[in-house]
């Protein structure tokens, strides 16, 4: 497991990867934002500072798994869709 974060007072930088699952919990209060609820073993208990991870949906059959883009976490378990971020690259 690799970490992520910034220390400016020690001037240190360090990556993390992380894969884990949530639950899809529909639609929050802001439009083309929708909630998850990380299941127990997720090995974050603070989600803050994670704003700007992609939200992927994992698609599969009996033989292959395929994964897709789906959002960008925001904050408090919620992540905005793609549709949300195409149509603002079409803005220009």
């Amino acid at each position: 497991q690799e970490s992520n974060f910034c220390t400016f007072i020690r001037q240190l930088i360090c990556d993390m990867t992380l894969e884990w699952e949530a639950y899809f919990c529909g639609e929050a209060e802001s439009k083309l934002c929708y909630k998850h609820e990380f299941k127990e073993y997720c090995p974050v208990d603070d989600t803050d500072g994670m704003s700007g991870s992609p939200v992927f949906v994992k698609l599969s059959n009996q033989r292959v798994a395929c994964y897709v883009l789906v959002g960008v976490h925001i904050r408090a378990k919620r992540f905005v869709s793609i549709e949300a971020i195409k149509a603002g690259i079409q803005q220009f």
